[in-house]
């Protein structure tokens, strides 16, 4: 998976493109988060917090979590 961080040049929408294996794109609005930061369209949901990033969909009890750095335990 690779991502991508856009918004426009009014600051008044920022967005992230995700591209999944098999060349699936997904393009996920930011939206208020209390901690990190957080883009959703509703069923898929890119969270990220510190080193960490989550993957996750709301029809799926599977997520799919990363991390890098000194410090961050395997999983």
């Amino acid at each position: 998976m690779s991502v991508r961080y856009y918004a426009l040049s009014d600051g008044s929408l920022r967005f992230a493109r995700l591209r999944m294996h098999r060349g699936k794109e997904l393009t996920l609005p930011q939206l208020i988060s209390g901690s990190g930061a957080r883009y959703s369209d509703g069923h898929t949901t890119f969270w990220i917090v510190g080193n960490r990033a989550t993957l996750s969909e709301s029809d799926s009890a599977k997520r799919l979590e990363c991390g890098a750095g000194a410090g961050i335990p395997p999983h």
